[in-house]
């Protein structure tokens, strides 16, 4: 191959080298600067929510050499991903998100590609500059969540579907199957994808190529299939053959379509929170809840079932209602608004005078509230050549409907963010040469489409921009608490309750930050307006109980440790408080009693063997 050949075989991937490697050093010199600027953000080095749930996985497989013992909950690409991260550059989190500055400046890149490809290199330019300062994507590029994985893999996916065929027609659709395969293994709502693309893949070859089609097909399957089935393999040998993927399908499907769905909020079924940072709370608690209604132990397969079953059942009681959720989610995917579903990006802000300038909102939410308007006009303009824009069409119809059949967020709508770029900078392109040219006709109908949807996107409709500013204080304080800064912790727990006195469990970590700093008496009153809030909470009867001990006033710790054991007979710390408190009264046939029981059911605690031959032998404890 010549050189001018090897240059032309350049020029047709990526268009301009030089102006390629522009948009990926500005891409990365942004996110750099914007990851300086986080470091005084109390998460950067204390992630939360879904971050810490990713971040513990990933170094719980460094710790078990690449073993997970469980089936899949969550789909496992992005948390074996930031392992490697991990592995690679050191397990701390700079580098983790320096490594994915990286990638996401690739993602702009494909921006500037796919855009070259659809259009012209104009538009690739403005492109490929708009994906490199869109704040969504700086923000959630330095964020330990899938959206910059996932990102890149759909893009990556477009841009080798829209490219030519190879002479033999073999390689391009092994390495898009290859790609998709990943990307249902990082979040699985892409499979709703795959119909389309079949569709397209049919329509492309029509009915002259049935050869080519048939082998398009096998060739992607195939290829989806090689990288799927270790996976599916995985969670047979951890003992459930029939979860494909993850088993989270079924719960988060109730969590968007359940009768008090909003169509936005993630949380646990039933208000239910633990404190174990090693275990997804939606996942403890569909498993409890399911388990607990069917009176048996199920499977994940089995706990996923339940839950679509019971959606399903709701959603058949009231089909009227779950139309009008469609509808509301629906709205909330285009809106401009970034509802926040670990970290709300409106806070972030505080920490980067960056994102400050890159996303606001006002009259208008920046900067979605002014690329979906941008977008449409891009997409109605496009219409004359639906055939080379069919793929795209398809990918948004599909996946926003992926996301709408469950919840929506900013995270879950940023696959459809690149796409749209392309979209709205074509129409801004467009709408330049027609200024140039002097063809004020040719604008109205698109000035019309921008306005009126302009309006649209930015109206704050069925709560869409509200922020629960309560959980944002929360998350921070159990960040101070996790440092080792009571007062610190202290302050946010109290301003969370300012804004709503009814979040249990920041009144619960409030009560036990008092109790351990020695307040007694502020911790016995937050104990009690927790039981008063939530009168089956067994960790309040507890605390409680331990706050009493602490004060000497043992007959009132006992009423509160029966209280616990009442609600959850199995309780080991309720069994072995219990027993502490009469052996300070001098009761020890009862303390020994409770300390036999809190054995069976605290095995790994030592201390408790100790106790009982003490009693046993007579000895003084």
């Amino acid at each position: 191959m010549t050189r001018s050949q090897k240059k032309r075989k350049v020029n047709n991937l990526f268009g301009s080298p030089a102006i390629a490697l522009g948009i990926f050093l500005l891409a990365l010199s942004v996110r750099l600067i914007y990851l300086w600027q986080i470091r005084s953000s109390p998460f950067f080095d204390m992630p939360m929510v879904d971050a810490g749930w990713h971040d513990s996985w990933a170094r719980s497989l460094l710790q078990q050499h690449w073993i997970y013992g469980q089936v899949f909950f969550r789909a496992p690409l992005y948390p074996y991903f930031l392992a490697a991260a991990y592995a690679l550059l050191g397990q701390g989190y700079l580098m983790a998100r320096v490594a994915q500055a990286v990638l996401g400046s690739l993602s702009c890149l494909l921006v500037y590609a796919l855009a070259g490809r659809l259009f012209n290199r104009s538009v690739a330019l403005v492109a490929g500059v708009a994906a490199s300062l869109y704040g969504m994507l700086i923000f959630f590029d330095a964020e330990l969540l899938i959206v910059v994985l996932i990102v890149f893999l759909d893009l990556l996916l477009l841009w080798l579907l829209s490219g030519r065929d190879d002479r033999s027609g073999w390689v391009r659709p092994l390495l898009a199957g290859l790609v998709l395969g990943f990307s249902i293994t990082a979040r699985p709502n892409i499979i709703l994808f795959l119909p389309a693309l079949f569709y397209w893949i049919w329509w492309k070859h029509g009915r002259r190529d049935r050869p080519g089609l048939f082998r398009e097909i096998v060739l992607i399957c195939l290829m989806i299939a090689v990288v799927i089935l270790p996976v599916t393999l995985h969670n047979l040998r951890a003992g459930d053959g029939r979860v494909l993927i993850s088993s989270q399908g079924g719960i988060n499907f109730f969590i968007g379509n359940e009768r008090q769905a909003d169509g936005k909020t993630s949380a646990p079924p039933g208000g239910v929170v633990y404190e174990d940072s090693n275990r997804d709370n939606v996942w403890a608690a569909s498993e409890r809840i399911a388990q607990d209604d069917l009176g048996r132990r199920l499977k994940p397969s089995e706990i996923s079932r339940y839950w679509y079953r019971r959606s399903l059942q709701e959603i058949g009681q009231d089909p009227l209602r779950w139309a009008g959720l469609m509808l509301r989610k629906s709205y909330f995917l285009i809106n401009g608004h970034e509802i926040e579903s670990n970290i709300s990006v409106y806070t972030a802000r505080e920490w980067s005078s960056l994102l400050r300038i890159l996303v606001w909102k006002g009259l208008i939410s920046f900067p979605f509230g002014v690329l979906m308007p941008l977008a449409l006009v891009g997409l109605w303009l496009s219409r004359r050549h639906w055939r080379k824009h069919l793929l795209l069409y398809l990918f948004l119809v599909s996946y926003g409907c992926s996301a709408v059949l469950f919840f929506v967020n900013a995270r879950f709508r940023m696959p459809l963010v690149p796409v749209l770029i392309v979209y709205a900078s074509s129409a801004v392109v467009w709408s330049v040469e027609q200024i140039q040219a002097r063809r004020w006709a040719s604008l109205i109908l698109p000035s019309v489409i921008l306005a009126v949807t302009l309006l649209a996107v930015n109206t704050r409709l069925f709560g869409v921009d509200h922020i629960n500013l309560a959980r944002e204080q929360y998350l921070q304080a159990i960040v101070y608490e996790r440092k080792g800064l009571p007062q610190r912790a202290i302050e946010h727990y109290q301003r969370c309750l300012s804004i709503d006195p009814y979040t249990v469990q920041a009144r619960y970590n409030l009560a036990k930050i008092y109790r351990q700093m020695g307040y007694l008496e502020a911790a016995i009153l937050e104990f009690q307006r927790v039981l008063a809030l939530k009168s089956d909470f067994i960790e309040g009867y507890n605390g409680l109980g331990i706050a009493y001990a602490q004060m000497g006033e043992y007959p009132q710790a006992i009423q509160q440790f029966r209280g616990a054991l009442r609600l959850e007979p199995h309780h080991g710390w309720a069994h072995l408080n219990l027993a502490n408190v009469y052996l300070e009264m001098g009761v020890a046939d009862s303390a020994l009693v409770f300390y036999r029981r809190a054995e069976r059911l605290l095995p790994e605690v030592g201390y408790i063997r100790e106790q009982i031959d003490r009693l046993e032998t007579g000895r003084e404890p």
